[in-house]
């Protein structure tokens, strides 16, 4: 009898362990600036585009899977509706808090820091999972 109770709470802790492992809240993506966005990003096998020719990263860059141009990025249209040109693309900038930004209607936005976040939602949410395992394996 006293090996079914110790079996039975070792399976009730097992199930316990495991609901809080799926409920425990993953770390938030942070980054303090271009920079550090930049190396972490391209870390996990992103591509990051600025929109001058030149290639230097002043307020911003484009994140997408495949390498781009400084032209392709200069053509997105970075106010109104967002159009599928949109797909698979983000847009990481500088985030200053008393600043407004003008972002495509559609666009879903992040704060991850000092930099803030935008783009096509489901692109957001793959390269926030990349980032948030990446630190999490660098730990």
């Amino acid at each position: 009898m006293k090996r079914k109770e110790w079996l039975l709470g070792i399976a009730v802790l097992a199930c316990l362990v495991a609901v809080a492992w799926f409920l425990w809240p993953r770390p938030g993506v942070y980054c303090a600036d271009l920079e550090e966005a930049r190396t972490v990003i391209e870390a996990e096998g992103f591509f990051c585009t600025s929109d001058r020719v030149d290639g230097k990263i002043c307020t911003g860059f484009l994140v997408t899977r495949a390498a781009t141009t400084a032209d392709d990025v200069n053509l997105l249209c970075k106010v109104g509706p967002m159009g599928q040109d949109w797909k698979g693309k983000v847009w990481v900038q500088i985030h200053k808090p008393t600043q407004t930004w003008m972002i495509p209607e559609t666009a879903d936005a992040r704060v991850w820091g000092g930099v803030h976040v935008f783009g096509d939602k489901s692109f957001l949410e793959q390269l926030e999972a990349a980032l948030q395992r990446g630190r999490a394996s660098s730990m």
